[in-house]
């Protein structure tokens, strides 16, 4: 049983408010054809609820659909079993149930196209939800007010008139507003007068909000006002949290083109996502990859890089590998700043002889097939050489494999052995609440699999050990990783203790890392990035006047 609810649980978990709302909504019907006068007084109450409840999620929709037009259907019931056949009463209460029927055509005519939050000298505009299907809701309650206290139906009728009447002007008003791109002009004025000198240009979903919260430290740092451009609108208040940054959510690339002002010199990209190709329809801007980790995986020499101005990376490891795989993308385009990120990281000066505390954080389950490299699904057995060493476990896997049903089971079956071998592990929920700079002040070892985490974690100067079959052509890195096969667990007591490998990894640290983990190198690039124009502006420049390529020269 637990099995199955760990595989299904993400799928439930996404529509449970919805499976919550429908029991609710027939019970309330059960009552209304039992005990229609309490009825029509449950019906009111969730209605009122549904109505003024803060979303429970990202993108839900609050105060209207199917279920609210049940819910208008049991008031409008009880109102004719509590008092009799009442024509006009019903005639009022069908036009509230249309009215909610109405509501998602509503939403289609007009979209939430953009959204933005926190931007200084403009006011969040309300959405759909609660300019139309809250009066809606008060409406339907009403009409419990109707039944309790005998009111002429006549008079419930006239206000009902009245007021789907005023929602009817507002909808039309929306739909009109949209066609017009008043909200685009608002924001983008008040974006005018704001005057961000870069953007942070974000698509991703919830899993991924890491991807922006590791850089927003280090680009506040830089001094000058920034706004993040995301693609969700119905995410806003979300990534609002994240940071007190403007954030502007545009849903289509005309009203991202329409919104950022000519001061936005320079966009900044955390990830790989398919929308960047929208951002980087901006040609009048420099656009510049920031990633987030460096990592032998196929996703980190990916010809994609090439379409940016810049590219981020934070040591010459990266840049030979795009060559090593037969990518070539200009030298001129790359900028080494490091890792700022391990900033907070403790580098060990020498090996402990305290007792093992072991880092194991396997990377997700790749959607494609070059990029399945994680080692979660024998991850139970690495755990359980872990112990056999009276090793400290921390285990802390990648966000996104919750996504995937599998890797939920074998999670909680991992949890579960460390939770009933003692109290000197930390288990994944209480591993991913940390940092995973304090995941490895915390350790003196780790197990990783081959992603960016292996790759930072060579600058504690700590063992590391590689987990799959990854040869030191494809991962120049694993010379300095002690190796940990499927077939073969037995090397695992070589990296606790003496560490012959030390050496020869302090080696790799600069290569892969840059110099150091300070923030100094990145915030210089970054700021050269915002004022200097980039090779592509610079010829462009210079066919507009004449003037000699800066190629040719």
């Amino acid at each position: 049983m637990r099995t199955a609810w760990l595989r299904y649980s993400r799928v439930l978990g996404s529509q449970a408010p919805q499976l919550v709302t429908g029991f609710c909504t027939a019970i309330a019907l059960l009552v209304v054809l039992v005990y229609p006068l309490p009825g029509s007084i449950l019906c009111a109450v969730a209605m009122g609820a549904k109505a003024f409840a803060k979303p429970a999620a990202a993108g839900s929709r609050g105060g209207g659909g199917a279920s609210s037009a049940v819910l208008a259907t049991g008031l409008a019931a009880s109102w004719q079993l509590v008092r009799g056949a009442d024509a006009t009463g019903a005639v009022a209460c069908v036009l509230v149930v249309l009215g909610f029927l109405m509501l998602p055509t509503a939403r289609r005519l007009a979209p939430r196209a953009i959204a933005a939050i926190s931007v200084p000298g403009l006011r969040s505009s309300p959405t759909i939800d609660e300019l139309i299907g809250r009066p809606l809701c008060v409406l339907a309650v009403l009409a419990a007010v109707w039944t309790i206290t005998g009111w002429p139906a006549w008079l419930y009728l006239g206000v009902v008139t009245v007021g789907l009447a005023m929602v009817a002007a507002v909808a039309m008003r929306l739909v009109a507003r949209g066609r017009s791109h008043a909200e685009e002009r608002a924001v983008s004025a008040a974006l005018v007068d704001y005057a961000p000198r870069f953007g942070i240009y974000f698509a991703g979903r919830s899993e991924a909000n890491y991807q922006l919260s590791m850089w927003l430290p280090y680009l506040v740092r830089i001094g000058l006002p920034f706004v993040v451009l995301a693609r969700d609108a119905d995410r806003v208040n979300e990534l609002a949290r994240l940071t007190q940054a403007p954030i502007v959510a545009v849903a289509g690339v005309e009203a991202l083109a329409n919104v950022v002002p000519e001061s936005v010199t320079t966009l900044f990209y955390v990830n790989n996502d398919v929308l960047n190709l929208e951002g980087l329809r901006l040609s009048d801007r420099t656009h510049v990859h920031l990633g987030h980790g460096d990592s032998e995986k196929p996703s980190s020499y990916s010809a994609a890089f090439g379409m940016f101005d810049l590219i981020f990376v934070a040591g010459q490891a990266a840049v030979d590998r795009f060559a090593r795989h037969g990518v070539l993308i200009g030298a001129e385009k790359f900028r080494l700043v490091g890792r700022p990120q391990l900033e907070d990281v403790i580098v060990a000066q020498q090996p402990t002889n305290k007792p093992p505390v072991v880092l194991y954080a396997p990377t997700w389950r790749g959607g494609l097939a070059d990029m399945q490299l994680g080692s979660l699904d024998w991850g139970d057995r690495i755990v359980a050489a872990l112990l056999q060493l009276n090793a400290s476990v921390i285990f802390r896997p990648h966000p996104f494999s919750a996504r995937d049903a599998d890797s939920r089971v074998q999670i909680s079956r991992i949890d579960t052995m460390l939770a009933g071998d003692g109290t000197n592990h930390l288990l994944s929920k209480e591993a991913s609440a940390l940092s995973i700079a304090e995941c490895f002040n915390r350790s003196t070892a780790a197990v990783l699999d081959l992603s960016s985490v292996a790759s930072d974690y060579l600058y504690t100067n700590k063992p590391l050990a590689l987990t799959g079959d990854s040869d030191e052509r494809r991962a120049p890195f694993a010379r300095g990783c002690y190796r940990v096969h499927r077939a073969d667990l037995g090397s695992l007591h070589e990296f606790i203790g003496a560490d012959p490998l030390r050496e020869l990894r302090a080696q790799l640290r600069q290569y892969y890392l840059g110099p150091d983990g300070s923030a100094e190198a990145f915030t210089a690039e970054a700021v050269r990035a915002i004022n200097e124009p980039c090779l592509r502006q610079q010829i462009a420049r210079s066919e507009a006047t004449g003037g000699d390529s800066p190629v040719q020269q």
